[in-house]
């Protein structure tokens, strides 16, 4: 199905596409490791059904010339200060055949060139012999331990690094990474309930999410003049 959808002056055309059995969680993750299916843009934008877009911003607050933006840090670094994220390794290095090194899931949106979506596809069947929505629903739907932004970072930088600018958050703080990564988007958790304390910082509404529960945050937008 397709929807026009017009605000702020601009036009867009969302996108509704069904025909996916009922995968569970890994439903919403295989949808966006096809992004390259649902448009013919040069570039795709990934958001979540989480995320609620605070200010405007522009695509070049995600790229370095022609190339997007891809932040991440490494396992051993998110282990020491955000370890309960860490749950899809085992599973995405496992469906990608090759150790994941890094979290390349650190902001969101994350940009990624349209081409990358299906060669990352065709590498997984490559290495498992199986249609790639097939393997989804057979070993990895209920086990719900894969990130699709960690599978698609995860093979860029292991090989075809040239197709991003890769941005090495360090040991900065994920509370923090605001401070160095555009943050136009309030990202929450959506397995996490409406009662979960946020634990990223994001500039809104006069204040900030830090420890505002999902619940708090939506009343403040709900009610600010801003």
């Amino acid at each position: 199905a397709r929807y026009l959808v017009k605000a702020g002056g601009y036009r867009a055309t969302v996108r509704i596409r069904d025909g996916h059995p009922d995968y569970g969680f890994m439903r919403a993750q295989l949808s966006m490791l096809e992004g390259d299916l649902h448009c013919s843009a040069e570039f795709v934008w990934l958001f979540g059904s989480d995320c609620l877009v605070h200010r405007p911003f522009r695509p070049e607050e995600y790229f370095d010339g022609s190339k997007p933006r891809l932040p991440f840090q490494t396992i051993e670094t998110v282990a020491t200060q955000h370890r309960d994220a860490l749950h899809w390794v085992p599973g995405t290095s496992a469906l990608l055949g090759t150790p994941v090194r890094n979290e390349y899931m650190r902001t969101i949106p994350l940009v990624y060139p349209r081409e990358l979506f299906k060669v990352v596809r065709r590498h997984v069947e490559r290495a498992h012999g199986e249609h790639f929505d097939a393997l989804i629903n057979r070993r990895w739907a209920t086990a719900g331990d894969v990130s699709e932004s960690n599978l698609l970072g995860s093979f860029a930088f292991d090989f075809v690094p040239h197709l991003f600018s890769w941005q090495d958050l360090g040991d900065c703080a994920y509370s923090d990474i605001p401070t160095k990564f555009p943050k136009p988007v309030l990202w929450l958790w959506s397995r996490g309930g409406l009662d979960r304390p946020c634990d990223t910082r994001a500039e809104f509404c006069g204040t900030n999410t830090l420890g505002k529960t999902c619940r708090e945050i939506l009343s403040i937008i709900k009610n600010s003049t801003t």
